[in-house]
């Protein structure tokens, strides 16, 4: 899975991503086992789709992009206590390269946002790869909730056009803002 595009419109977050092949969890049904076992919420994640299914029996056969956006749905949901927010994906090869998706969610906070795609897309790629146990979920999210309590524009909305760059300073930027956050929560305190 490659992300091409992150990109903010109003408040829902899009993102352009590539996947080589095979697109579909039928054919790596590891993911969505892995994915159930880490978040065993997304068990009861509603899901809008053809057949009507859960999105547990919706994952045994759907697109891992729409894993991904499953996750990033669940993942900012926890974060923000449980506030509704929706996502759809889509694809159109007809007119775009065969693999490419785009993915638009609910961004009620856009560093939240980022946070989770970013987190999402490290989850899918370690069950992928058959190392769920190098993500530390509890850690991860206590991360996403300290992003949660920036202002909203403390991490600015900008488009990410090249995601292996923004990815290497992501986590160092937050760092940074978290701790500020803290020090000045300190010094408010007293």
């Amino acid at each position: 899975m490659e992300i091409l595009r992150i990109a903010f419109e109003g408040d829902k977050v899009q993102i352009t991503l590539r996947m080589s092949e095979p697109f579909n969890t039928r054919d790596k049904p590891h993911l969505a086992r892995g994915l159930f076992r880490m978040l065993p919420r997304l068990k009861k994640h509603r899901c809008y789709n053809e057949g009507n299914l859960s999105f547990q029996r919706e994952a045994a056969s759907t697109e891992i992009a729409h894993l991904l956006e499953h996750l990033v749905l669940e993942l900012q949901a926890v974060t923000l206590c449980g506030r509704g927010i929706r996502g759809v994906t889509y694809w159109n090869w007809r007119e775009e390269p065969t693999g490419q998706f785009h993915i638009d969610i609910d961004a009620p906070h856009p560093g939240v946002a980022l946070g989770a795609v970013w987190l999402a897309q490290r989850i899918i790629r370690a069950i992928d790869e058959r190392h769920p146990e190098t993500i530390d979920i509890e850690t991860e999210l206590r991360t996403l909730r300290a992003i949660a309590k920036l202002p909203v524009d403390a991490i600015p909305a900008l488009p990410v056009e090249d995601f292996p760059r923004w990815e290497a300073t992501w986590a160092q930027q937050v760092a940074e803002l978290v701790a500020r956050s803290k020090e000045q929560a300190l010094v408010t305190s007293h």
